[in-house]
């Protein structure tokens, strides 16, 4: 079932991508703690199942498409409708409202250019739902009772409009002058300090990126276009190969895997359940599940990379593509191997087989042919 579910995700998620808001840093809804994985007290985070991962990130990208009228979407723009009729709000409710409308596409981008971060968030659907109204509900907070989870919000919206100065902005001031509040939903402090650390390390990192490459134009052409270079943030960025230097699935040189944090696949998959848009992310996903052995989600993922994200142009993802998929076939063909080898078939064994089932046959014979020497009959022997 959940094979079938997977596979079926491309084409799914093929009528939600058009349409997937971009927003980037921690965000808090009171009441859908699906947004920010399991932590531990340390701050690292805990690396979801690739199933409950991608139940997650495909329930996220599909509320951005409103020409598909899915029971979660209902439920979400039902909520936001409800709220955005509120004459006031309490900070949960326009709190859970902002995220409600980045997640319905209702992010509008007037005065921004097309910069190809990400995808595009459509205008606002069908109810007179419109992000302005969590600025405006927002933006008085910041003077009135300011909080991390009020600014990082806001950055979240001025990401979605990829206005990347005010976005980098309202996130640095979360951060240097704000706590997370000491309880707030279904949030733990543990989470709350893998958001923060997060946050910090990642997201601010990223958004620096996203606001050069606009401001410079030097984001590469698709063809020749790498991995994005998360990890680590300081020097050379890691490159997925083997001792030898070469492109392996399932190998990872020592020096390489030593740029890569203990829970780099828990920082993709947050950043993702994030900024769902993003899909370089998304390469980064398949490369770290590559890296490790996993070939069933790293070539899931490959694949709605080249279908539904339109990334087919490439060149190093679809060849790194084409190497997991040899992998993946190897690694199956393997395992029916060492199935044959545990019940081997040849002709011995299918002699073995068939003696037995006439001797079976025989025996039932037999008993048959004595029942009827001795007169039993359809009642039993007389």
């Amino acid at each position: 079932m959940a094979r079938t579910f997977l596979l079926a995700m491309p084409a799914l998620l093929a009528l939600t991508l058009a349409s997937i808001p971009s927003t980037f840093a921690s965000l808090f809804h009171p009441s859908d703690p699906s947004l920010t994985l399991p932590a531990r007290p340390d701050g690292t985070g805990e690396t979801l199942p690739f199933d409950e991962f991608k139940r997650r990130f495909f329930v996220i990208t599909n509320l951005a498409n409103s020409d598909q009228r899915t029971d979660d979407r209902t439920r979400v723009e039902e909520r936001a409708l409800k709220l955005s009729q509120e004459r006031s709000l309490s900070l949960d409710e326009t709190l859970a409202l902002a995220v409600d409308l980045l997640h319905l596409g209702a992010v509008s981008k007037p005065n921004a250019p097309a910069t190809g971060f990400g995808v595009a968030p459509t205008a606002a659907p069908a109810g007179k739902l419109n992000a302005e109204e969590a600025f405006n509900h927002l933006i008085p907070l910041v003077r009135s009772s300011p909080n991390y989870y009020v600014l990082s919000t806001l950055a979240h919206l001025y990401a979605a409009r990829e206005d990347w100065t005010s976005a980098i902005s309202h996130l640095e001031s979360s951060l240097l002058d704000y706590s997370p509040p000491p309880a707030v939903g279904n949030i733990t402090l543990d989470q709350q300090r893998w958001q923060m650390r997060v946050d910090k390390e990642y997201v601010l990192p990223l958004l620096r990126r996203f606001q050069q490459e606009s401001a410079k134009r030097s984001r590469p052409e698709p063809e020749s276009e790498q991995v994005l270079p998360l990890f680590p943030q300081r020097g050379e960025p890691v490159r997925f190969v083997n001792e030898a230097g070469q492109y392996e699935p399932g190998v990872l040189a020592a020096s390489e895997k030593a740029k890569l944090p203990a829970d780099a696949i828990a920082i993709v998959q947050q950043l993702l359940l994030w900024f769902p848009g993003d899909s370089r992310l998304y390469w980064l996903l398949a490369e770290l599940y590559a890296g490790e052995g996993n070939f069933e989600a790293a070539d899931t993922i490959f694949d709605e990379l080249s279908w539904s994200r339109k990334f087919g142009n490439r060149r190093v993802m679809m060849d790194h593509r084409n190497a997991v998929k040899a992998a993946l076939e190897a690694k199956r063909k393997a395992a029916d191997d060492e199935a044959v080898k545990a019940f081997p078939i040849n002709w011995t064994t299918i002699g073995v087989y068939f003696g037995l089932v006439a001797l079976v046959i025989g025996f039932a014979a037999y008993r048959s042919i004595r029942r009827g020497i001795r007169g039993c009959g359809p009642m039993g022997c007389g």
